[in-house]
């Protein structure tokens, strides 16, 4: 269970307006296993399990946890049969199975009437408030916009099936082919879509070798997409193509590199409806407000670099980065501003909301075994060296490491404050995700000073450890909060953050 929560002194005028939540889930998981042998020819796995998971969340304005306007208490609940089969043929290794999965979904969830009121801008004065102490706010000159309360209780019932075929074949000495093809069918869009894939291996030499790749991939919607609205059971199943050319090189037996492009195409992305229509007035647009469609298109291209040594004297380490291009295509059908009753779509490529440019991560580390010395033994029994070994870094095995993080900023959608509303809020004209977040350094050194000392004893062993986060304690952004009186804070990641303990291994 997790309850999230903000406490402070005058809390109630300080961040009226800013949404905060509590959630609370459990998870119940069961199943059962039978594998059968079939002698040289491969093994079977028959599984039969379930598993049933309840989320409970109430969002309210911070200060007003008695007063939630937003409720959730969903329960889903699935029981699968899968049988897979790992055969050994004369056509190669040949995998094969099928899935069945009944679900329950027992959807329960409230939201409160909303109400947008036209407030008097009299004190708002050189970007911001300035209130005589009668006044916590603004006072309100009209409503002008309104929504009834929305509340959904159903449960309904689906079915899923899957059917895969692989065949792991051996060319040539030089050559290996992955094939395969997959079937899947959701009954809450009645959709049965098939997904082709493989993998081409060409290894030159021990130390070189390539790889091409092709795969198609489906995800079904959501099932409260499908559950909220009679018109989503006509959606098409969003998926994308995806394209890798992979190379791999071996400098030493302990040290590789690899190298990967990438290239994903995604088609018929779930889109809500209101963003490719004109909107309409309340009552007509309640027609429509859970109504999605598949007008959305994404691409994704990029390539990632691994150089690896694994532990061999004493030493390991690992170099990764990546460099990432994410767009999607805008659907909006938009207000514009020449013409403020005309309204087009100019279809133009935005940053995706995952698209961090470039990533670099670095891990290195010396791990030493002073069980193996001579010297070690004879003072290991020391009465002086056993009262202090608790905090001299000198053990029957001693690990330090560190760990160094970069990556640049992550896109997101500007909002802009309007006084007259007192509120915060995303202009039908704003370029989608036209703004990024700092860059993300925590030189997380991660000054992973991870003293990691083991003491082997006939029955068990005990291990120490230490790690300092963020060792420079810079300040990274997490995110911010935009408060109703027009003011923005910013939410903060980790500082230096020191995590010890002792683990008993039995």
């Amino acid at each position: 269970n997790n309850n999230y929560s903000v406490e402070g002194e005058n809390i109630t005028q300080s961040y009226y307006g800013v949404p905060s939540f509590d959630h609370k889930s459990n998870m119940i998981i069961g199943g059962i296993t039978l594998r059968t042998l079939l002698g040289k020819l491969g093994f079977g796995l028959t599984t039969l399990s379930y598993t049933q998971q309840n989320i409970q969340q109430n969002v309210f304005d911070i200060g007003l946890k008695r007063y939630p306007w937003f409720t959730r208490n969903n329960t889903i609940s699935d029981l699968t049969f899968k049988n897979d089969w790992f055969l050994q043929t004369p056509f190669g290794e040949i995998n094969t199975g099928i899935s069945l999965k009944k679900i329950d979904y027992d959807h329960n969830e409230w939201l409160n009437a909303e109400i947008t009121f036209k407030y008097d801008t009299s004190y708002w004065i050189d970007n911001e408030w300035q209130l005589p102490d009668s006044l916590i706010k603004p006072e309100i000159k009209s409503p002008i916009y309104y929504r009834p309360t929305l509340s959904h209780d159903i449960f309904a019932k689906y079915k899923k099936f899957a059917y895969y075929l692989q065949n792991k074949l051996k060319i040539s000495e030089k050559w290996r082919l992955v094939s395969g093809i997959r079937f899947d069918y959701f009954s809450g869009t009645q959709s049965l879509v098939s997904s082709p894939r493989f993998n081409l291996q060409f290894t030159a030499n021990p130390a070189n070798a390539f790889h091409i790749a092709y795969g198609r991939h489906y995800q079904y919607p959501e099932y409260f997409m499908v559950l909220k609205d009679s018109l989503n059971s006509n959606l098409k199943t969003e998926y994308s193509d995806q394209f890798v050319i992979g190379l791999e090189h071996f400098f030493d037996s302990d040290f590789r590199a690899t190298l990967e492009f990438y290239y994903k195409y995604y088609n018929d992305i779930y889109t809500y409806y209101y963003w490719s229509h004109e909107p309409e007035t309340y009552p007509d647009q309640l027609s429509h407000t859970l109504h999605w469609e598949n007008k959305g298109s994404r691409k994704n291209y990029g390539l990632e670099l691994l150089l690896q040594k694994k532990l061999t004297r004493n030493w390991h380490g690992i170099l990764s980065y990546s460099w990432n291009t994410a767009k999607a295509k805008d659907v909006r059908t938009i207000k514009q501003v020449p013409e403020p009753d005309t309204y087009m779509n100019d279809g133009k490529w935005y940053p995706w909301d995952y698209e961090v440019r470039h990533k670099l991560t670095i891990i290195g580390g010396w791990k030493k075994k002073f069980s193996s010395n001579d010297w070690y033994q004879q003072v290991k029994n020391n009465t002086l060296f056993k009262l202090l070994s608790p905090i001299i870094p000198i053990a029957d095995e001693v690990e330090l490491s560190f760990r160094y993080s970069y990556s640049s900023g992550r896109p997101y959608t500007e909002r802009k404050y309007f006084p007259e509303l007192y509120d915060w809020k995303f202009p039908d004209n704003v370029d989608w995700n036209g703004s990024r977040y700092p860059d993300y350094k925590r030189l997380d050194i991660m000054l992973d000073i991870m003293y990691l000392k083991r003491y082997n004893f006939n029955k068990m062993n005990i291990v120490m450890y230490i790690d300092f986060i963020n060792i420079f304690n810079r300040d990274n952004v997490l995110d911010w909060i935009y408060n109703e009186n027009g003011t923005r804070e910013t939410v903060w990641q980790f500082k230096t953050l020191p995590i010890g303990g002792i683990t008993i291994e039995l």
